[in-house]
């Protein structure tokens, strides 16, 4: 029997101490062999049937035997440089998915100690799996936060890439906003175009498939040429089927809709600025109030 266990009995206020923690607590000799260990300890070394390491055993051969666990290599590693003086503590926090459920994560501590004259190391094991568990939903928070602020920052920058607002007359001349009232059928058919362009995009995001939203994008950019659509305009339809597609919407969808919605946005400026040139080059542009009015179908 070690001379800790001659020292210290169980009903002694040494091991009382011990004993009311609810942290594993196991006493090590300077070879890495247990010479004691608290209540706690033993209760978790008897529940992990096949897998008890009490009195006797030799705790850094079993971090040792340990193959392919790095959390367990890094404690023997600590342990190594205490025993050989090269470090005075360590901390090491690991995932224990056979403890008491699948989410179960520790944190070892170990301390050098002298007890009766002889050095000795303190190896703690504390349950941290509340702890990691509010660390996870505070990241989560955090993120969401990011996210939504970045969100903000972008749909300032959007809003500024589609310039001022239109005045009264500019709207009655070319703008979309007007189209909304005066023609909802015509409006609706380029929200729904759009519409159908997010959900391609959206579909080979998740499925990795080609869903050709080019397509989409090029016949909704004719009708917008036609209509002589601004920046102001494409922005407008942009935030307005944007907002359906994330309103409601959990997390990760309103995470992929913003980030697909960036290219679909740039993409679509560019298929419009490529019919005005392409008009321009033509001759064929003509002012609102000429021709015959028929849009293109």
């Amino acid at each position: 029997m070690h001379r800790v266990l001659t020292m210290w009995r169980r009903d002694s206020p040494e091991w009382a101490v011990l004993d009311a923690l609810p942290a594993l607590v196991a006493i090590l000799d300077r070879q890495g062999r247990i010479v004691a260990t608290n209540s706690a300890w033993e209760r978790a070394a008897r529940a992990r049937s096949g897998a008890h390491i009490g009195v006797g055993a030799d705790y850094v051969a079993a971090c040792r035997n340990a193959d392919g666990d790095a959390y367990a290599a890094a404690a023997l590693d600590g342990l190594q440089a205490m025993l050989e003086g090269r470090l005075s503590s360590i901390e090491v926090a690991y995932p224990c998915p056979a403890y008491e459920d699948d989410d179960a994560w520790f944190l070892l501590q170990a301390r050098p100690v002298t007890i009766g004259g002889e050095p000795l190391l303190v190896v703690v094991h504390s349950d941290i799996s509340a702890f990691r568990r509010g660390l996870t939903l505070q990241t989560a928070r955090d993120e969401r936060a990011r996210q939504s602020e970045a969100r903000e920052v972008e749909r300032l920058a959007i809003g500024r890439l589609g310039g001022p607002a239109r005045t009264p007359v500019t709207q009655r001349a070319f703008g979309l906003a007007q189209l909304a009232t005066a023609e909802p059928r015509i409006a609706e058919e380029l929200r729904a175009m759009y519409r159908e362009a997010f959900r391609r995009a959206l579909e080979s995001r998740v499925y990795k498939v080609s869903s050709d939203e080019r397509e989409v994008l090029r016949a909704l950019a004719e009708r917008l040429v036609f209509l002589q659509a601004a920046a102001r305009d494409v922005v407008d339809l942009h935030q307005h089927v944007l907002v359906e597609l994330v309103s409601g919407a959990t997390d990760e969808d309103a995470h992929a809709s913003y980030e697909e919605g960036r290219v679909l946005l740039v993409a679509l400026m560019g298929e419009v600025m490529t019919g005005y040139r392409a008009r321009a080059a033509a001759g064929a542009w003509l002012a609102p109030d000429q021709g015959s009015g028929a849009e293109p179908r």
